[in-house]
């Protein structure tokens, strides 16, 4: 995913990395981005497990609950 939207110019330096997913993928989306210092914004279900939106701020990741927060 961030390989391609590199490759083609989709993400720059100034790309925020929005993903709408709600377990691993966005884990996994945070994790590369601040490997990449990006800044990333996933949108979740509001019944994304607990354990999951901690995760997604330990790699540096923030979450939008998309029934409260649109």
């Amino acid at each position: 995913m961030f390989c391609r939207a590199i490759a083609s110019g989709r993400i720059t330096a100034d790309t925020t990395v929005v993903a709408a997913t709600g377990g691993a993928v966005a884990v996994a989306g945070a994790h590369f981005a601040r490997l990449l210092d990006l800044s990333f914004r996933a949108v979740v279900p509001a019944k994304t497990p607990a354990d999951t939106l901690v995760r997604i701020k330990r790699e540096g990741g923030h979450f939008l609950d998309h029934f409260t927060d649109w």
